[in-house]
């Protein structure tokens, strides 16, 4: 049955080219795309590093402020430790695969990943380590991504 639908909806095709199989055109139309996903992923190592790396700093300072004694004090840090990590989570998955709309993501990440290393700073300064190491991975995630939307 499949058989049947494949020559009824690719029967012009295969009179246009008897040498190769309809199943061979599409072959090599996914082994273009697959290419082409490659790569633009090989383009976009340095930012896909640094989203991934600015999501895992952020998950981690989430949980490590959830740990520190004054935890309503950095309500705004957690709060903007999750919007990054997702928003750089999404963003990295949608360059990653090539997809068209990972370019509108990298102005609203920048954004967010300044929001972010402003407050983390803030608390950097009281000796909290952990925000300290998550301003330094948005600050570069932000650089990065203003750097690709240029």
């Amino acid at each position: 049955m499949p058989q049947m639908r494949d020559e009824a909806c690719c029967s012009e095709n295969k009179k246009n080219n008897k040498k190769n199989g309809w199943y061979e055109d599409v072959i090599k139309i996914d082994f273009t795309t697959i290419k082409l996903k490659d790569m633009a992923h090989q383009q976009n190592k340095s930012l896909l590093a640094a989203l991934s790396n600015c999501a895992a700093e952020c998950n981690h300072c989430a949980t490590a402020c959830l740990d520190e004694q004054d935890v309503k004090m950095l309500a705004q840090c957690i709060k903007l430790d999750i919007d990054c990590a997702d928003i750089c989570a999404l963003t990295a998955s949608l360059i990653a695969r090539g997809s068209q709309h990972g370019i509108h993501l990298l102005k609203e990440c920048t954004e967010v990943c300044n929001a972010c290393a402003d407050e983390c700073e803030k608390h950097a300064q009281m000796g909290m380590a952990h925000c300290k190491t998550c301003a330094a991975a948005c600050r570069q995630c932000a650089e990065e991504c203003t750097k690709m939307a240029a």
